[in-house]
């Protein structure tokens, strides 16, 4: 019973090669992407480039995760998130 209504993150990655975003973009118009940056290439996680995840201490979460690409490989990690922007 624990299990089955522990609280769930859902989380969809995807590898996105910006330069052919921006030259859609250009084909396009500019209010169809809103492309910024220079990064050439870039992964979204739930369609942002630094998610924050809440959680609270001594709690169980269950995380499904989708990574989508090719190609690529990624390396995922976990920081304490403490507030300060500096």
């Amino acid at each position: 019973p624990e299990i089955a209504e522990m609280e769930e993150f859902n989380m969809v990655m995807l590898h996105v090669d910006m330069s052919t975003l921006v030259g859609i973009q250009e084909t396009f118009n500019d209010a169809l992407w809103q492309i910024e940056g220079t990064a050439s290439e870039t992964i979204l996680v739930n369609g942002m480039t630094e998610p924050v995840v809440s959680m609270q201490v001594n709690r169980w979460y269950r995380w499904r995760i989708l990574y989508a690409t090719i190609e690529i490989t990624s390396t995922m990690s976990f920081t304490e998130y403490t507030g300060d922007t500096s």
